[in-house]
Parts: C-alpha cells; structure tokens; sequence
C-alpha cells in the first residue's frame, strides 16, 4: 500500500517547534539580532533568459517564446506569484507547526491581471499587475474549523511576501552607466 507524504507530520511539528520556539525566544532577547537581510544577484545569460542567484540557489529566469524569449524558466511575474504562493505556503506549515496542527496538504493558486501595453509603452497604464489572487486550500488532520481560521488568519498578517505587496516600500536604486561605445570623429 503507497503512503503519499504528508505536508506536516508529527514528527516535523515537533522539530519546527523547536527551531520556531528557539528563534522566538532569541528575538524577544535580543530585537537586532531578528534584523536580516536577503540578497538575489541577476545576471543575464542571454536575450531574454536570465539567471537569479540567492545563496547557493541559481534560478533560471526567460520569457516566453510568445514574449521574446526562449521558454527556459518562468518569467519575473510569474516568479513573484511564485513567491507570494510558497511564502503562504511556508507562513501557514510554520504557525501550523506552532499550534500542532498536522497538514496533509497546502496548495495555492496565485493569478496576477497584468496589461501588457504598459510593459511595451503602447498606453499610458501601470506595467506592473493590476490585482494579484490566490486560492488556498488547506487539508489538516487534527485541527477544528476555529485553528484553520486561525491559520488563515496568521498567514494574511504575517506572510513576508504578502506583506511587501500590499504596503508602499521603499525601493532604492543605483544604476551605474557605461559605455564602451567609440566616439565618431567629425570634421569641421
């Protein structure tokens, strides 16, 4: 008989309260030391296919073929539903870990309305997404309706990613301009 792995079982429950409840106790110690910064270094591998690298992670980055690009990897928009769907994902294993709350599975579907005329200068409208919308099911073993709207309600308020995307944050720029280009002499 095939057993299909759960998202969060016991044994896992009791190994992220002990790493939640260590880190808990730091950070109510000592405020700076929950200060962190995470770091992505891109580079371009060629056209529109790009690779993001985070520690020791490289992530293949394109558009597709429709786009420009070569289809090798998701596009940056879908990388950002991406990462608002999986912060959900781990935002709602790690405070279900904390309540004791076994998961057999998390799925979320994130959709983003995008007008494509701002990316390509065509009209005078946001390049960005227009709304954003995930669909979360979660199927626990051992929690009461009162815990899952108590998930529900811990992952919208404490999601990293969900966060940044519905507040105004800061983004700073430094752009560094060169050229090797050979300048043309001219007569007089």
């Amino acid at each position: 008989m095939s057993h299909s792995p759960t998202a969060l079982d016991a044994p896992t429950i009791g190994k992220l309260q002990g790493i939640i409840q260590s880190l808990v106790r730091q950070y109510q110690g000592d405020p700076e030391s929950a200060q962190a910064e995470f770091r992505a270094k891109t580079r371009t591998v060629t056209g529109f296919e790009t690779e993001a690298r985070s520690r020791e992670f490289k992530i293949v980055i394109d558009e597709p073929e429709a786009l420009g690009g070569t289809n090798k990897g998701p596009n940056p928009v879908e990388v950002l539903l991406g990462a608002l769907g999986t912060c959900q994902q781990i935002v709602i294993s790690a405070y279900a870990a904390a309540l004791g709350v076994e998961l057999n599975s998390i799925e979320i579907d994130v959709r983003g309305k995008l007008d494509l005329r701002g990316l390509f200068s065509v009209a005078d409208v946001p390049s960005g997404f227009q709304s954003i919308t995930f669909d979360a099911k979660i199927d626990a073993r051992n929690a009461d309706p009162k815990q899952l709207e108590q998930l529900k309600a811990l992952a919208l308020g404490h999601c990293p990613v969900l966060d940044t995307l519905q507040r105004a944050v800061t983004v700073n720029n430094h752009y560094t301009l060169h050229s090797s280009a050979v300048p043309v002499a001219r007569s007089a």
